[in-house]
């Protein structure tokens, strides 16, 4: 008994011994653990934010009917999405690799190639795009069709593009050639120039031209200048890889899934729907027949919480804002709407311009407030706009084929490649609202949205020159 004893008591002091032991191990850890510097995705992750720098414009992100949009934004929020974070985007137009070199934000998504970084200490990630340089002359005139033929000529660049190692190349190569430095990076504006005649020639890159050739309907490549320039995000070189990894793995996974090929389509891919005429049409149509209605526009988007310009193109759209319309189907007045829409709506008469506008635009309000809360963002106003012009019960058939097929029925862009199968036997048969022209609401939405695209890219413009009438320019 007393041998039994004296073990215990011995094992009992053994016990406390390993126990303080394993209470300093633990208290040495934790001081190590807090000592040691934090791994930069560790840091993102405690902080709750991808902090990124990009700027302002077309092929980055800018403000949209719903907020924030662009291709560069849609693609950087997906990776913020993925690591459960918010994103914040810092807008830095001259700089963004130096600010990144500060060490103040996480990666630069700014629309960049390869190419710019020079001596800088920065490690891209995997390209996600790619773009060229092309020249740019006006329709109906003769075009260079190589180096040698520009000999002479004047040739408009930006100091931006001027910068580009590409061009300098190129410029260097060509001293013959007459290249004017312009004062402004804005390449819509050489656009524009080259669409009203004022410069015949003028260098801008691929995404710029594609995006806005709709609204020069004047302006065409006439060569392609230099080899195809990859564009990727960028990230400070060094031994912390931990978010560059992350990154990687994310843009193979897109790439892969084919998510990134949706993404670029959506924004960069001309639609058959628009032309350079009914982008030239339209720029006429804006002050001859959409003036007289522009108040009644902006009060019934104001009223239904709707973007005023979507309300707009939505009208073009159907109309071409035509007051005493009437389609061979019975739809009637500016915003084509059924007889029984209209009752529904609180239209007394369709033919009366303000009635149908405000008609629509609470129409419009009610198909999005249907809509599943599942559907966010962009992708909720062009599941509305499809509904606007087929009905919702076709848009739901759809996206429960859209499911069926492994799509995603909340994604725009997977339902619209599943809409134009419901005019097909095989699919229609087993949809619950039947058959449907299955290729029109595609159609549609893609019109109403580049007819959208344009309305706010008028509408910068007149901003734009209103402030350079009535202040002078800082440059000058």
């Amino acid at each position: 008994m007393d041998i039994w004893c004296i073990d215990f008591r011995q094992f009992t002091k053994m016990l406390g011994r390993y126990l303080l032991l394993l209470t300093c191990l633990a208290l040495f850890t934790l001081i190590l653990d807090r000592s040691s510097p934090k791994s930069q995705l560790d840091r993102v992750l405690d902080a709750g934010e991808l902090r990124v720098i990009s700027r302002n414009g077309p092929t980055t992100y800018y403000e949209g009917a719903n907020g924030l949009t662009g291709f560069g934004y849609k693609l950087v929020k997906g990776f913020a999405n993925q690591l459960g974070v918010k994103l914040v985007i810092i807008n830095e137009s001259q700089s963004p690799l130096a600010r990144l070199l500060n060490g103040q934000e996480d990666l630069v998504a700014a629309a960049i190639t390869t190419a710019e970084v020079g001596s800088l200490p920065i490690r891209f990630a995997d390209s996600h795009h790619r773009i060229q340089f092309e020249l740019i002359s006006r329709v109906n005139r003769s075009i260079p069709t190589s180096m040698e033929k520009l000999a002479g000529l004047e040739v408009n660049v930006t100091p931006e593009i001027a910068k580009h190692p590409a061009i300098q190349a190129i410029m260097t190569a060509n001293p013959s050639v007459n290249w004017r430095l312009v004062e402004t990076n804005d390449q819509a504006e050489l656009l524009a120039k080259v669409n009203r005649g004022e410069i015949k020639l003028a260098i801008v890159d691929s995404d710029t031209f594609q995006l806005h050739q709709y609204s020069f309907p004047k302006t065409q490549t006439a060569m392609t200048l230099g080899e195809p320039q990859d564009i990727a995000w960028a990230f400070t070189e060094g031994a912390d890889k931990s978010l560059f990894n992350q990154a990687q793995y994310y843009l193979r996974k897109i790439k892969q899934s084919g998510k990134l090929e949706a993404i670029t389509a959506e924004f960069f891919e001309q639609q058959d729907e628009m032309n350079s005429i009914s982008a030239l049409l339209l720029s006429q149509h804006l002050e001859q027949r959409l003036t007289p209605h522009m108040d009644d526009m902006k009060r019934a988007s104001e009223m239904f919480n709707l973007d005023w310009r979507l309300l707009a193109a939505i009208g073009y759209t159907e109309s071409q804002w035509l007051t005493d319309i009437e389609s061979p189907t019975g739809v009637r007045g500016m915003m084509m709407l059924t007889k029984q829409t209209a009752k529904a709506m609180g239209v007394e008469d369709r033919e009366n311009p303000r009635q149908a506008i405000f008609g629509a635009a609470k129409l419009f309000r009610y198909l999005l407030d249907k809509l599943p809360a599942s559907i966010q963002g962009e992708d909720r106003v062009h599941f509305a706009l499809a509904s606007y012009n087929q009905g919702m019960g076709h848009i739901e058939d759809a996206r429960k084929l859209t499911r069926r097929m492994g799509g995603d029925p909340n994604q725009w862009q997977d339902v619209r490649q599943r809409l134009p199968l419901l005019s097909l036997s095989q699919y229609y048969s087993h949809a619950r609202h039947g058959y449907m022209r299955g290729k029109e609401p595609v159609a549609y939405v893609d019109k109403v949205w580049n007819y959208y695209k344009m309305m706010v890219w008028h509408e910068q413009q007149a901003q734009l020159r209103l402030a350079t009438a009535s202040s002078t320019p800082t440059w000058l």
